[in-house]
């Protein structure tokens, strides 16, 4: 049981192609700015303690095990969103390209396992928590934080809200900085299934 989030970023493509267009300049340049992009997110997950199961090109999926994993993955979302704007004119030899990212969570059982040979294991996240984060990510556009009605359920006496479209609800705000008082980093999850 925890909360899933997943961050994505539009720009990013079209900011690829035509870095990399221009050779390996450009993609010794693009690398750059996906790994600054990357330690900044890093840093505010590591910071309040969730679980990196994947990234991959621009997106990041990140578990928060527990009863605190609802809080836990709005002040991460909340966080990496201020982090953004560091990102949000990235200025390179092609020209400046607004970057923006959009999250979706959920918070529900969960099927967590570590999968695959002994050359090559990978964990794997199934099940309806992870299809209404999707769908949440799904629903929400540059900037905004849409959760599923069970983050909001779990939620909702310490942050503000507006409704979305069936179960889906726009994050606003924490109501009071109690909320991440509450929350300090725990041990990660993913340590135990090593």
């Amino acid at each position: 049981y925890g909360a899933v989030l997943f961050a994505d970023v539009s720009g990013f493509t079209a900011m690829s192609e035509m870095l990399t267009a221009i050779g390996k300049e450009g993609a010794e340049e693009i690398t750059e700015i996906v790994n600054n992009y990357f330690t900044a997110m890093l840093t505010v997950n590591d910071r309040i303690g969730g679980d990196l199961l994947k990234f991959g090109g621009d997106a990041l999926l990140i578990f928060f095990n527990g009863e605190t994993g609802p809080s836990k993955a709005l002040i991460t979302g909340k966080e990496m969103m201020a982090a953004m704007e560091n990102f949000s004119q990235v200025r390179t030899s092609q020209g400046v390209f607004p970057l923006r990212m959009k999250i979706g969570i959920a918070v529900g059982p969960i099927f967590l396992a570590r999968l695959g040979t002994q050359e090559s294991m990978d964990h794997v996240v199934m099940g309806t928590t992870l299809n209404n984060m999707a769908r949440a990510e799904q629903y929400a556009a540059a900037g905004e934080i849409i959760v599923h009605r069970s983050v909001y359920n779990a939620t909702s006496d310490s942050a503000r809200y507006s409704p979305l479209r069936e179960e889906f609800f726009k994050f606003e705000e924490l109501r009071s900085l109690e909320v991440a008082a509450k929350v300090s980093p725990t041990k990660p999850l993913l340590q135990e299934l090593a």
